[in-house]
């Protein structure tokens, strides 16, 4: 069976070059829009490195380092949700604010983004949640400044939580425009991430139930071919040696007795024989069954 896999990971491996070549030249379109931000050019080249990962969790760690190196920031999230689970999966975090922190269907960010009808991918400021003072006072216990939410086909699937800088000021209006062209990008790696993952899924689903099918195949063969024959001839000699122990061929003549125990055993040679040339067959034959 490993050709089976093997081709699921030439497969695979096609798929994740093709789509990375493609949405590369899609992040050239959005980038004339975004490129007049105060760093075009630091954001053209995170548009460029999104473009060829392939998983959530590399994407998560890449995103908070980029966004640690550019701004200082000493307290940041990324979470996580690849299924219709309330629960968020952390996929990487600085700061000890988040040990042991977990978001889920209850948390207050989720009763905002619920409250206020939020379904899009936009850069949620601390200022702009002052009116929601409960919410409001657990991200300023946290030293959180913005929170970005990523929405795939209405359904909130990341969160991106962002403390202030390090040097304890603020972020600018153009810090915000990095971050919210930053969001765009982001939001539609992660939607190829997904779709790139479900046809890998799908594929890998395919080639298993060929395999099962392949496998009762095989055993039914084997079965028919090897197991049904060896006890027929296993039952020939049995019978032989039974009728001897149990004197059924007392007082025949010696030679008559010999010339049954030389029929019983070319009897039982031939269907070896056959037994194995079926075997043979079935081993060098090519896998049955499956197909790209």
């Amino acid at each position: 069976m490993p050709t089976v896999y093997a081709k699921a990971i030439v497969i695979a491996g096609g798929i994740f070059f093709a789509s990375g070549i493609l949405w590369f030249f899609r992040e050239k379109l959005f980038r004339r829009r975004d490129a007049g931000t105060i760093s075009g050019r630091t954001l053209e080249s995170f548009q460029d490195d999104l473009s060829f990962i392939i998983d959530v969790q590399t994407l998560g760690e890449y995103v908070l380092r980029k966004f640690t190196a550019l701004f200082q920031i000493e307290s940041c999230a990324f979470f996580y949700s690849k299924t219709l689970s309330p629960e968020f999966e952390k996929i990487s975090s600085y700061g000890m604010v988040f040990k042991g922190f977990a978001l889920h269907a209850n948390s207050e960010i989720m009763r905002y983004f619920k409250d206020r009808r939020i379904f899009l991918s936009e850069v949620v400021r601390l200022d702009d949640i002052k009116d929601d003072l409960k919410l409001a006072l657990e991200l300023k216990r946290m030293g959180l400044e913005l929170i970005l939410p990523i929405f795939s086909d209405g359904r909130l699937i990341a969160v991106i939580m962002l403390g202030g800088p390090s040097a304890g000021g603020r972020f600018k209006a153009s810090d915000i425009k990095f971050f919210q062209s930053s969001l765009r990008s982001i939001s539609r790696s992660l939607a190829r991430i997904i779709n790139i993952e479900g046809i890998i899924e799908s594929r890998l689903r395919k080639f298993e139930s060929q395999t099962q099918r392949v496998i009762s195949d095989l055993k039914w063969k084997f079965s028919s071919s090897i197991i049904e024959p060896l006890n027929v001839a296993r039952g020939r000699c049995e019978t032989f040696l039974l009728n001897i122990e149990e004197g059924y061929y007392s007082g025949v003549q010696m030679d008559k007795v010999i010339t049954k125990s030389v029929q019983v055993m070319k009897d039982v040679i031939r269907e070896a024989d056959q037994i194995n040339a079926r075997a043979k067959d079935m081993i060098l034959s090519d896998e049955p069954g499956i197909s790209d």
